[in-house]
């Protein structure tokens, strides 16, 4: 019986082989998935409700679009 073990990845071949999109970190030697938690995405939203009070109690001209686009590109 033979086993084959899988070559780990180098920091420079990690950097080559890392998808554009999306939030990944190399562990071991492979490339995994950052994904944020509960926890994080409960943090996440608390302060884009926040910001969105101050923006109408200040009443900025600010689009909400523009509020939630920079909370995607956040996460």
């Amino acid at each position: 019986m033979k086993t084959y073990t899988k070559q780990k990845l180098t920091f420079d071949q990690f950097l080559e082989e890392c998808p554009e999109e999306g939030l990944y970190e190399l562990v071991d030697g492979e490339i995994v998935e950052v994904r944020a938690t509960r926890n994080h995405g409960d943090i996440a939203n608390f302060i884009l409700f926040g910001l969105n009070d101050e923006i109408r109690r200040l009443n900025l001209k600010v689009q909400n679009e523009l509020c939630h686009e920079l909370f995607l590109d956040w996460r």
